[in-house]
């Protein structure tokens, strides 16, 4: 979220609820909270909060984080693109399926 999108949040909840108050001193408080956060998320929440109930949010009750980004995925995504850019040569993939073929003779003997 950015600083209009957080500024979009409060005077939403500041126009549905009258009663919640927006000075100064609370945008200063909240945006650096709404700013770790995901506006669409929090939009949704708030709109289902307003449908629900006639009180004002609380930012955690319509706190919604962007999701962590997957390292394990985005290495297995890199590892792909390289290797779609460079496939293995013939004399690699003899060398491999050679090394494949011992490791299971290893293991058919391990297993007898």
């Amino acid at each position: 979220m950015n600083h209009e999108q957080a500024a979009e949040v409060l005077y939403t909840i500041n126009e549905v609820y009258p009663k919640f108050e927006l000075t100064e001193r609370k945008l200063k408080v909240l945006t650096p909270v709404l700013l770790q956060m995901d506006f669409d998320g929090v939009m949704e929440r708030l709109k289902e909060h307003i449908a629900k109930k006639s009180f004002v949010p609380t930012i955690a009750e319509i706190a919604v984080y962007p999701a962590p980004e997957n390292k394990v995925l985005q290495k297995i995504n890199q590892f792909e693109r390289e290797a779609a850019q460079n496939p293995p040569t013939k004399e690699q993939r003899r060398q491999f399926e050679k090394k494949l073929q011992t490791l299971l003779k290893k293991d058919e003997q391990n297993d007898t």
